[in-house]
């Protein structure tokens, strides 16, 4: 019997920015009938993962490029922002064309604009829709980070220079064939179709309704975890470990079926988890195999771990949550209350503490995008400071105390 031993060091790195991954959100309704340039023109949404405030989705009706991994032109492209205090799985937002590129985000909560820069936004004709992820939000149509959905008006699925499944398998295609064969359509998924979904659910179409006509999208949420299925492998444990400064993470599998990966995702609060590191799996085998990872910077407190484990087709579920605490040591910074409201105060380490010949300890934070939103200066004599932030927004920031001359600690901290 094969024993087949992984590890992957996972390090939490500076100016992390969150990723979208695949199959986080599904477009399940959009209405183009509204005209060239609005009002009247919707789309509506579902996430398939729990949401942070301030985390970005990207709409748009312009073409992709397998090629060139880019839209083929800078038209109408839409920033999807979650509100503060996030979102829920299954969870349905719908964006409304108030006016020409204004809008209103109704459902669920949160804020959509147009990009600056890109083409003039429209639903025209429904012909194409895409939700995506990127890096530079000054100009996401270059800069895609993952592709998760792609939505066709027309009754055959992307033409073979758009097909977004070369680029990003995990992507979901929806091909709803236009009513009539001409003009604008909307298009909704049914809401008795909204338990127990999954893919072949959703992307059957006789589960939607169509028009030529101005429909009334839905904003009933699904029920379950949609895409996420029963897990295709016989999952005989998972388990989180403290070692030392550093959280070991142990799953073995006795069989496994068109298993193509694990993602390891870690939460402080149980609910709101964030992908933070992949490991490849074994496809098709009914041997024994046994995986590691090591959490390499686990947070002070309660870390939440759980595996998403994805087919090959893109199709995922989810294992139990594990648990572990950790209270840190006398030799590195602490940050509490994280999350927080108002301030937060930094325990420094006592090694960090000069006695003599008092200097400065600099503190600056930074946002997940690498911008400096706070900076202040410290006594090195002080083993604790509490920083009053109440202008930050609510998000994910990192804080790094200096001595002048070298780093001497590196904190994630969460506004709430």
């Amino acid at each position: 019997m094969k024993k087949t031993l992984y590890t992957l060091l996972l390090l939490l790195l500076p100016f992390l920015t969150p990723a979208i991954q695949a199959q986080d959100v599904a477009i399940v309704g959009l209405d183009g009938t509204g005209g060239s340039n609005g009002p009247g023109d919707e789309i509506t949404f579902v996430l398939l993962r729990n949401f942070a405030a301030g985390e970005v989705i990207y709409f748009t009706e312009a073409e992709y490029s397998d090629s060139a991994n880019n839209f083929q032109s800078e038209e109408g492209h839409l920033t999807y922002t979650v509100p503060a205090g996030g979102l829920l799985e299954n969870e349905v937002v719908r964006i409304f064309e108030d006016g020409t590129d204004t809008f209103t985000v109704q459902c669920a909560g949160g804020t959509a604009v147009h990009v600056a820069g890109s083409g003039q936004w429209s639903f025209f004709n429904s012909d194409e829709m895409y939700a995506y992820s990127a890096s530079n939000p000054a100009s996401p149509w270059s800069s895609i980070t993952e592709v998760h959905c792609f939505y066709s008006g027309s009754e055959t699925p992307p033409k073979t220079d758009q097909e977004i499944n070369n680029d990003w398998p995990n992507g979901i295609c929806i091909a709803i064939n236009r009513e009539n064969g001409v003009g604008p359509m909307a298009a909704n998924f049914n809401d008795e179709s909204r338990g127990n979904t999954d893919l072949a659910t959703l992307q059957n179409t006789a589960n939607w309704t169509k028009s030529t006509e101005d429909i009334s999208l839905s904003c009933t949420d699904f029920t379950n975890q949609m895409i996420a299925t029963a897990l295709p492998i016989e999952l005989t444990s998972f388990e989180a470990s403290l070692s030392g400064k550093v959280v070991l993470l142990d799953w073995i599998t006795e069989t496994e079926v068109n298993n193509e990966k694990f993602e390891v995702e870690h939460s402080t609060d149980g609910q709101i988890f964030t992908a933070i590191g992949t490991l490849a799996g074994e496809g098709t085998s009914n041997e024994t195999n046994f995986y590691q990872m090591v959490h390499a910077a686990p947070e002070f407190g309660v870390n939440h771990y759980r595996l998403k484990q994805v087919d090959y087709d893109g199709t995922f579920a989810y294992s139990d949550i594990v648990s572990e605490e950790y209270r840190g040591s006398n030799d590195e910074a602490t940050a509490y209350p994280n999350p927080f409201d108002q301030s937060v105060t930094v325990q420094f380490p006592s090694t960090d503490n000069v006695s003599s010949s008092p200097s400065l300890r600099a503190i600056k934070i930074y946002d997940v995008y690498g911008k400096l939103v706070h900076s202040e200066r410290v006594s090195s004599n002080a083993p604790t400071v509490t920083l009053k932030l109440p202008n930050l927004s609510n998000g994910t920031y990192f804080l790094h105390a200096t001595n002048g001359h070298e780093t001497l600690s590196t904190l994630r901290i969460v506004k709430d």
